[in-house]
């Protein structure tokens, strides 16, 4: 690994990225782009942060970069932050996946996008860009990776156009069926890009969906509850269909449904893949959901609940961590990053 300059109580470590020269300073080294780096190279700084951010030019066009607390700005002591767009930043996901960007040490909001609210900023969001009412706003050059978080009637649009533009995407809206999936991996490989779509960001989540599958493979009888805040339109949530997914591939035996009777349609739910899904919408709740299993003469519960949607930004953040770097076109599952 190609090292710049080490500073006391400072961990330097090197990752992808474009490269970078401090407008009047250095940066790393001496004399340009960090001595003893090749072009492509970033270097994070570790450490306590400050989270104070510096203008810098890459290839030609401005980029922010953030310091750490022993506060110099003398282009030694930058690390260069992912540079991330939020579309759909006035949704309740949207911004809170705003705040969680200003506030991480490696990461920079240089676009926002929602057909609400131009012009201005999320709660909590108090400098820097402004929302832009479309897609064709953003100078999508300027962005490492963007971020989904709209509805099932324009997430399909909006991540081929961002694919197209030539960058990575994180989608956390739902809606998006097997067909939608392939479409947008033939996409993202025509433009050398990555989709990472996750139908639930919270880690509690992934691992209630895990130990669902693992109980399919004792208790095959299995019923899906999920339960959402008023504002959620789509309905099974993603996070039930895969759930029930799981559940199909881990089953040894296909247990038979009670399917309820003629006079009552859709009293015993939705059916996906032979699992029996019941969906509730009330005010007051956020994201929670229950998958009951049955055998002989015993029943095991599993519950995940999000009572904050705080939980879900670490997942959210790691993905966009680690969405330029995955193998395939697409990847789908936040357990394949844990």
């Amino acid at each position: 690994m190609a090292k710049g300059v080490r500073l006391p109580g400072v961990r330097v470590a090197c990752g992808i990225s474009s490269a970078v020269r401090t407008v009047g300073g250095v940066r790393g080294g001496q004399g340009g782009p960090a001595a003893g780096c090749a072009r492509g190279v970033r270097y994070f700084v570790g450490g306590a942060h400050t989270g104070w951010r510096e203008v810098v030019e890459v290839a030609g066009s401005e980029r922010v970069v953030m310091g750490d607390r022993f506060g110099a700005v003398d282009g030694t002591r930058t690390v260069v932050s992912t540079r991330v767009a939020v579309i759909g930043a006035n949704g309740r996901m949207g911004a809170e996946v705003c705040r969680a960007v200003v506030a991480a040490d490696d990461m920079a909001l240089v676009a926002m996008v929602d057909n609400h609210g131009a012009g201005t900023r999320p709660q909590g969001v108090e400098d820097g860009p402004v929302v832009r009412e479309s897609i064709e706003e953003v100078d999508w050059a300027g962005v490492d990776v963007a971020v989904e978080f709209t509805g099932p009637a324009t997430v399909r649009d909006n991540v081929a156009q961002v694919l197209a533009a030539g960058v990575d995407v994180v989608v956390g809206a739902t809606g998006m069926d097997d067909a939608d999936l392939a479409s947008l991996s033939a996409t993202a490989a025509q433009a050398a890009r990555h989709v990472f779509v996750a139908p639930n960001f919270a880690i509690g989540a992934v691992l209630m969906m895990q130990f669902a599958a693992a109980a399919a493979r004792h208790l095959p009888s299995i019923e899906v509850i999920e339960l959402h805040h008023d504002g959620k339109v789509d309905a099974p949530s993603g996070t039930a269909l895969r759930t029930a997914d799981l559940v199909a591939e881990a089953r040894r035996d296909d247990p038979t449904v009670v399917a309820g009777d003629d006079a009552h349609p859709g009293a015993r739910g939705y059916s996906h893949r032979g699992v029996p899904i019941h969906s509730v919408r009330l005010s007051g709740l956020v994201a929670h959901q229950e998958v009951i299993a049955g055998g002989a003469g015993e029943t095991l519960t599993i519950r995940h609940d999000s009572i904050d949607r705080l939980s879900f930004m670490p997942g959210v953040l790691l993905a966009i961590r680690s969405v330029g770097s995955q193998a395939s076109p697409i990847v789908v599952g936040l357990e394949h990053l844990l």
